[in-house]
């Protein structure tokens, strides 16, 4: 199964995410700073972001290895509204 996100070009702020939202920082351009809202409860936001490392090494052999894995990390809202972090809201994904 195949998933695909549609931009919805949305600008929203932290304190306006909501669990299960596909969001990525305003500023961003990279696919690897897209993040799911995990939770929320009144004082953070927790999201899960994937992502990728290639080693730097010099190999001959039949290929590199790729590690892959999910990061998850805390926003305090406390923190977040004094920045006025911006995000971009993806729509839902629709499978393809």
């Amino acid at each position: 199964m195949r998933l695909k996100f549609k931009c919805t070009n949305e600008t929203i702020q932290t304190h306006e995410m909501q669990i299960g939202d596909v969001v990525r920082p305003v500023t961003s351009k990279s696919p690897w700073d897209t993040c799911i809202v995990k939770n929320r409860n009144d004082d953070t936001i927790t999201l899960w972001r994937p992502y990728g490392h290639r080693g730097d090494i010099s190999y001959h052999g039949l290929g590199v290895i790729c590690y892959t894995g999910l990061e998850v990390y805390k926003i305090p809202l406390s923190h977040s509204a004094l920045r006025n972090d911006y995000w971009i809201r993806f729509e839902k994904a629709t499978e393809v």
